[in-house]
C-alpha cells in the first residue's frame, strides 16, 4: 500500500521548482532529476504525446543546495530556520516509510519506493513539468488510407499473321540412331523408377520382430504392437501405447528448493492486473496469474527451502503490496 505524505506546502514547492529547473534536491535523501523527452507517436492507440520532462530519482545527490528551503520560506513567509526544520521533518518521514517497504507518494509529482534489491524506484505522475509544452493535450489521429494506384491498361499490339510453318514432328528424322538410343534410355529410366517404388512400398523386416501373415506358420508370440507416441494438442505431453502421460516440458527442480505461490490480489479489470504484473517484474519477482470467477488473480512465485523462509518472505510481500496476501496451494 502506498504511504501518502500529507499535501503540505513542501510538496507543492517541489512541484513548482520542477517547472523552473531540472534538479530538486531533498537534503539527506536524494534528488529528482528531469531530462527532456521528445514527442512520442503511438500508432496503436492513435495518439501523439507532447514533449515532456522525464523524471528519475538520484540517490547519490543529497547535498543541500538551499534552493528548496528558500522557496518554502518564500511561499509560506517563514524564516529560513523554520523552513529548514519543516523540510527535515518531511524527509525523515519519507525515509521511515521507505524503510518499511512502503510506497511514498509526493503529491502532484509521483511515487517513490524501494525495490526487492533495496534500490530506489520512482514512478512519475501524469503531470508534465516541461514548461514550453505545459498544458498541451494529447492529440488523437487516424491514419490516412490511400487507395492503391491503378495500373494503366496498355493496349495490346496488333497481331501480325505469320505464315504457316511445317509441324515439328515432320521435321524429326525417325531413322536417326540417336533418336532410338534416347528412346531406349527413357524406357530404362521408367522401368527403374517402377522397380524402386515397388521396393519402397514392400514391408520391412527388422530386429527379429515380424508381423505374421495370415495363414503363415510364424509364431504369434513374436508379434509386437508398439505404437508410435503422439503429441497432444498443446505439445506439453506425449501419450504412449499404454496411455501413460509423460511431462516433456516440466521444469528441472533444484534439490531442496520448493515452490510456493503468494496471492496478492484479484482484479476484475485486466488493465489493472497487467499493471500489477509489470510492477512485480520491475521489482524482481516472478509473477503468477490465474482466472477465478471472471477475475484475474495475481501473485508471486517463490522458491523456498523451509516453512520459516516462506513466512519471512510472506511478511515482506504483505508489508509491501497487500497486508492480506496469502499462500496459495494449487490442487
Amino acid at each position: 500500500m502506498a504511504q501518502i505524505i500529507e499535501k503540505t506546502d513542501i510538496a507543492s514547492c517541489i512541484s513548482e521548482l520542477l517547472h523552473l529547473q531540472d534538479t530538486v534536491i531533498l537534503p539527506g535523501l536524494g534528488a529528482l532529476e528531469g531530462s527532456y523527452k521528445a514527442a512520442v507517436v503511438d500508432p496503436v492507440q492513435g495518439v501523439v504525446h507532447p514533449p515532456s520532462k522525464k523524471l528519475r530519482f538520484n540517490a547519490n545527490l543529497k547535498l543541500n543546495d538551499g534552493t528548496l528551503v528558500d522557496l518554502i520560506a518564500k511561499n509560506n513567509h517563514w524564516p529560513l530556520s523554520r523552513a529548514q526544520e519543516e523540510l527535515d521533518t518531511y524527509v525523515v518521514r519519507m525515509r521511515q516509510s521507505l524503510e518499511k517497504r512502503e510506497i511514498v507518494e509526493i503529491a502532484g509529482v509521483g511515487r517513490l519506493y524501494l525495490d526487492f534489491e533495496g534500490q530506489y524506484k520512482f514512478m512519475p505522475g501524469p503531470q508534465n513539468f516541461h514548461t514550453p509544452s505545459f498544458g498541451l493535450p494529447e492529440v488523437q489521429f487516424n491514419p490516412i488510407k490511400r487507395q492503391p494506384a491503378q495500373a494503366q491498361v496498355q493496349e495490346a499490339p496488333p497481331i501480325v499473321a505469320r505464315p504457316s510453318s511445317v509441324p515439328f514432328w515432320k521435321k524429326i528424322n525417325w531413322q536417326s540412331p540417336v533418336l532410338w538410343v534416347l528412346s531406349l534410355a527413357v524406357l530404362v529410366l521408367f522401368v527403374s523408377i517402377y522397380y524402386l517404388v515397388g521396393v519402397l512400398n514392400s514391408p520391412v523386416i527388422s530386429g527379429g520382430a515380424v508381423r505374421p501373415v495370415p495363414g503363415s506358420s510364424i509364431d504369434t508370440a513374436t508379434d509386437f504392437d508398439d505404437e508410435e507416441p503422439e503429441l497432444d494438442e498443446d505439445n506439453a505431453f506425449v501419450t504412449g501405447s499404454l496411455g501413460e502421460l509423460v511431462d516433456t516440458e516440466g521444469a528441472t527442480r533444484i534439490p531442496g528448493i520448493k515452490e510456493a505461490i503468494v496471492i496478492i490480489g484479484s482484479f476484475k479489470d485486466d488493465v489493472n492486473a497487467e499493471k500489477q504484473i509489470q510492477t512485480l517484474f520491475s521489482d524482481g519477482y516472478e509473477a503468477y496469474t490465474d482466472k477465478l470467477g471472471g477475475a484475474t488473480r495475481v501473485g508471486i512465485r517463490l522458491g523456498v527451502e523451509s516453512a520459516e523462509e516462506l513466512q519471512e518472505k510472506l511478511k515482506v510481500i504483505q508489508s509491501r503490496y497487500n497486508k492480506k496476501a496469502w499462500v496459495f496451494t494449487p490442487e
